[in-house]
């Protein structure tokens, strides 16, 4: 893993050691609950000095805002009415415009966990169809690229997208394009030139 995926773009890395007690409380939840759920995903959340990659170092930040933004994240994948492999396509989608190298490399790990190829992952982290997705998962690539780009969804991916998922997954698809916005934003990189 290079350092341009594991550091927090432009958020120099925070230390153990250096933080408040609020974010040492944000420390513990991220230590306890989000880097198990990164290993057992596949993916690197810790470093071996503590310190934390990508959005877990971002959260740190801003700790009293981020418990808010772990109880909206434990409820949208808990409540979700999206299947996994959907989920992993507007994920990676959303990663795929930010050009959010972390979020690509992390969900790449979650993505090759629920079936899709190396080929359909390749295609999907830089926003490409690939024929590997079934009409379900295409249409929500769609329908987030739409968003995610243009900052609206024609008429004819919303009433696809109803029709597909109901109004709820299109709901549910919306609050997980914007999740990972934050995320994707939280770690921007600063232009080279």
């Amino acid at each position: 893993m290079s350092n341009d995926v594991i550091d927090g773009g432009r958020l120099p890395t925070l230390r153990r050691a250096d933080l408040d007690p609020q974010q040492a409380e944000a420390y513990e939840y991220i230590d306890t609950t989000l880097i198990p759920w990164a290993d057992k995903a596949g993916f690197k959340g810790k470093a071996g000095d503590g310190s934390f990659y990508g959005p877990f170092n971002a959260f740190l930040y801003s700790p009293v805002v981020a418990q808010g933004m772990f109880r909206f994240m434990e409820a949208e994948s808990k409540g979700t009415a999206l299947t996994p492999r959907v989920r992993e396509v507007v994920i990676l989608s959303v990663a795929s415009v930010w050009q959010a190298a972390y979020e690509i490399y992390a969900h790449s790990a979650i993505a090759r966990r629920n079936g899709f190829s190396q080929e359909a992952i390749d295609a999907l982290a830089v926003g490409k169809p690939s024929p590997e997705l079934d009409d379900q998962e295409a249409l929500a690539q769609k329908l987030t690229l739409e968003l995610v780009m243009q900052r609206k969804i024609s008429d004819a991916t919303y009433w696809a997208a109803a029709e597909t998922f109901g109004r709820r997954g299109v709901v549910d698809m919306t609050f997980l394009i914007g999740e990972y916005l934050y995320t994707s934003a939280a770690l921007v990189r600063r232009q080279h030139s």
